[in-house]
């Protein structure tokens, strides 16, 4: 059974809290500030504010001075700048055809074979891509030559994933045709473009929204970047989707995804099971329409679980665990002497 008894004079003693209790060996704690007794040493510990948790990051976010948001908020509008205008660049080069189709006399063309010079008019030399197989009787014959571009002609063109890729081609991953899809290299672009821009709207907000009292300038501008997000991810992005979806990948109503001759037959037999062996079938137009209403599903659901999180941002915050202070057997704080 602890006995708890109050110091005598407590105010007098320890110079602090009168309602300072002691228990003998108990290491309990009270309201206001507590001593403890542990392991023979003495502990003032005073109470801790009680304040809202927030994951880490945020709580980083909202610890910073005025001038550390400004400079990290500077740092991310500069680098997404940097990052916009490379997926810009990137897009608009790699956007360039790769060939191009022309006729020719099939007199000059005689025993010319893929990777020769071609004259294909003024004096214009173009690096033939395959070699030709003239027709019997015609005058024309219709050639690929590579189609130059200025200084950045290095910039990868055609397909990232596809029938003229080099990197991966489509029938390793799902069994379809190359012909079929093309997953094209300025795609990459636009995904690299997207995180510039995301970057420079989440520094614009640390930089001048974050940590400030809000006014009618303040609140307009906020509006702003959330409208410019509303467009983004509930417009841009879902467009940009279905171009790429109905263009290079050929996506429509007509390419049927399952079942296909093509597919392996694990693959066939185990469709078949699923359907209870009706003959039904999917075309890669439904997919493809599937995916576009997710992602704006996904964009509304960010929008509204931004919106209840973002309330947190006004409530205190949970003060640091402040550290033990020993004291001495008359209660008052020990203090290292200072030479």
């Amino acid at each position: 059974m602890g006995l708890e008894l109050p110091l005598v004079s407590a105010k007098t003693a320890l110079g602090r809290d009168p309602h300072v209790r002691f228990a003998n060996g108990s290491g309990a704690r009270h309201t206001g500030r507590s001593m403890t007794n542990e392991g023979g040493s003495l502990f003032l510990r005073p109470k801790r504010h009680e304040g809202i948790t927030q994951p880490m990051p945020q709580t980083k976010l909202r610890r910073l001075d005025a001038s550390q948001r400004l400079g990290l908020g500077v740092r991310l509008v500069l680098g997404g700048l940097l990052v916009l205008v490379v997926g810009i660049w990137f897009a608009h080069y790699s956007n360039f055809p790769a060939s191009e189709r022309i006729n020719l006399d099939v007199d000059d063309m005689v025993g010319s074979v893929a990777g020769d010079l071609v004259d294909v008019g003024d004096g214009e030399m173009r690096v033939l891509k395959v070699t030709p197989v003239p027709e019997a009787g015609a005058d024309d014959l219709a050639i690929d030559v590579e189609v130059d571009v200025d200084y950045f002609g290095w910039v990868p063109r055609g397909c990232l994933v596809g029938n003229n890729s080099s990197l991966v081609s489509t029938n390793v991953i799902i069994g379809v045709t190359g012909a079929e899809w093309c997953i094209p290299w300025f795609t990459v672009g636009h995904i690299v473009a997207l995180i510039g821009s995301q970057m420079i709207v989440v520094g614009l907000a640390i930089a001048i929204i974050l940590g400030r009292r809000m006014t009618w300038a303040l609140a307009s501008f906020a509006a702003f970047l959330a409208f410019f997000e509303l467009v983004m991810w509930l417009g841009t992005v879902p467009s940009e989707w279905l171009n790429l979806a109905q263009g290079p990948l050929a996506w429509t109503e007509q390419s049927i995804a399952f079942p296909r001759e093509n597919h392996p037959q694990w693959l066939a037999t185990g469709w078949k099971w699923l359907m209870l062996n009706n003959d039904i079938s999917i075309s890669w137009g439904v997919i493809k329409d599937f995916i576009s209403v997710n992602l704006n599903l996904a964009a509304l659901t960010g929008v509204m679980v931004f919106a209840w999180k973002i309330q947190d941002w006004g409530k205190p915050l949970e003060e640091e665990p402040p550290s033990e202070v020993p004291l001495s057997p008359y209660g008052r704080p020990l203090v290292k002497a200072v030479d």
